[in-house]
């Protein structure tokens, strides 16, 4: 089966004021992240992602069932909290076994 993901929109208050408004636009082919997390919108743009004007990552990815991957989170720089780890994938919510 396949699958059409609809644009995502996301409106972001930047880190400093004042900021001009801005758009950016871009494809993230979902070949590019079966089975893993890509990075799709960053703080300095890395990896090809969307630059934002926020000291944040945002990932996006596609998960059969089974499939996970484990995401180090870093919250040091923020002085939040030490690292830590989080799993994603897998179908573990009912929205997703509807879906399939």
């Amino acid at each position: 089966m396949t699958s059409v993901l609809a644009p995502a929109t996301f409106w972001l208050t930047p880190h400093s004021s004042p900021t001009k408004p801005s758009y950016q636009q871009k494809h993230f082919p979902a070949v590019e992240r079966h089975g893993k997390l890509q990075l799709i919108a960053s703080k300095t743009g890395q990896a090809g992602s969307l630059k934002i004007l926020q000291d944040t990552k945002i990932y996006a990815g596609n998960f059969s069932q089974g499939e996970s991957q484990v995401l180090v989170l870093d919250l040091r720089a923020t002085g939040s909290a030490p690292s830590r780890k989080q799993s994603f994938g897998g179908c573990k919510t009912q929205a997703c076994a509807r879906r399939r």
